[in-house]
């Protein structure tokens, strides 16, 4: 499920929310359990400004997990949001009328009650906690699927949800916006200390290995300038199926017109960049059995 929920992510930081929503929808029927998807729901919703909706799946994540802070922190800031409305709501329903033809004096009256209710308002408000969300079944049937807390087996791919760090999530979506298989993603790790950084790509039917981690290092160097080397690793099925390393000055260098114009075919640049490659080990056929030797009859052959 790791691939559909960082394509869901890269479609709601994209804004198309919808697709979004679906692919969540379409985990939760077989997964109903799933953390991380609850709270990328939430996330859609508050982007969208539907702040009931977005309270109600972040209550949903933390009935979940309820030791989650980040949910936690979400779901306070939504209803603060709520508070913050509704006061502004009631302080319109309150003004007075530009057109009022009072004298100085009850005009003076009508703000000073006007203020001194707005004030209680506001005051009542941050002692007050919003009322439950009804919460919306989904309607579709849910399909039987094992109970797991996906956060243990998926921490460090970068999943949305685990609450990576703000730099890594700001690489993940600069590298995202700036390659048409910015969905592939699943993370993007920085070392501090070297700059170096670590993409890890989900692939599935026939894609190819070698030229997505080809492209998408490609567009990581292009796009960020601290990094000299970018570690691609490639997952297939749950498992890992390739790693190489893209040196930048690699990549500068098969971009410039005098590397092209050498180059013997438009993909030259990708076995030209891609170093250190790995795959996983195959298993070598067994030796097919040779004949015995001929019995020595004990002549020699004659010479002609």
């Amino acid at each position: 499920m790791y691939p559909e929920l960082a394509r869901a992510n890269v479609l709601r930081l994209r804004g198309e929310y919808k697709q979004a929503e679906q692919i969540c929808l379409n985990i939760l029927r077989r997964y109903p359990n799933n953390v991380t998807a609850h709270t990328l729901m939430g996330d859609v919703y508050s982007d969208l400004g539907d702040l009931e909706n977005a309270a109600q799946w972040y209550e949903l994540a933390l009935d979940l997990d309820p030791s989650s802070e980040t949910d936690k922190q979400k779901l306070e800031a939504v209803r603060e949001q709520i508070r913050a409305r509704d006061a502004g709501q009631a302080t319109n329903e309150l003004a007075v009328p530009d057109h009022t033809k009072s004298t100085p004096a009850l005009l003076g009256l009508a703000l000073a009650i006007f203020a001194v209710i707005a004030i209680g308002a506001f005051m009542l408000g941050r002692g007050t906690q919003v009322a439950p969300v009804v919460r919306r079944p989904i309607s579709a049937p849910l399909e039987s699927a094992p109970v797991t807390d996906p956060a243990s087996s998926a921490h460090g791919l970068g999943v949305p949800g685990l609450n990576p760090a703000l730099e890594d999530r700001t690489t993940m979506q600069t590298i995202a916006q700036h390659s048409p298989l910015g969905a592939r993603l699943v993370s993007a790790i920085t070392d501090p200390r070297t700059k170096n950084l670590t993409l890890t790509i989900a692939v599935t039917g026939s894609d190819d290995d070698r030229r997505i981690a080809a492209e998408l290092a490609k567009t990581a160097v292009d796009q960020l300038t601290d990094a000299s080397v970018v570690t691609v690793r490639v997952v297939r099925s749950d498992h890992l199926d390739y790693v190489a390393d893209v040196q930048r000055e690699k990549v500068l260098q098969v971009e410039t017109p005098q590397w092209q114009a050498s180059a013997a075919s438009p993909d030259a640049w990708i076995t030209s960049v891609l170093m250190n490659e790995w795959t996983p080990q195959t298993p070598s056929s067994e030796p097919a059995a040779s004949s015995p030797p001929p019995t020595s009859t004990g002549t020699s052959p004659q010479s002609p």
